[in-house]
């Protein structure tokens, strides 16, 4: 899977999992500001509701652990939000 990013802060990283499903890792190494991203997923079919992973320094300075919740992407083309010196990742399954 090829990613790409115009961000020197920010590190994507993508594969397609043994289950079809599709996984998109952002690394964004900014300890102050977001990263705003716009994604653009191509050469598959995908479910439009997913999974969201985050850790970064929040999770790391109230000993919490990941944070796990869903994500409604809207096609194709979607918006993103990484806060600052935060690992986020998206599972999105195969479309049915």
């Amino acid at each position: 899977v090829t990613t790409g990013s115009s961000n020197d802060s920010l590190a994507v990283h993508a594969t397609r999992r043994t289950d079809g499903a599709l996984g998109i890792l952002f690394v964004n190494k900014d300890k102050a500001s977001d990263a705003v991203l716009k994604v653009t997923v191509s050469g598959g079919s995908f479910s439009v509701q997913g999974t969201r992973f985050d850790y970064g320094q929040t999770n790391a300075t109230s000993g919490t652990a990941v944070t796990k919740s869903p994500i409604k992407v809207d096609g194709m083309t979607f918006s993103l939000t990484v806060p600052p010196y935060t690992i986020t990742a998206i599972v999105l399954a195969k479309a049915q």
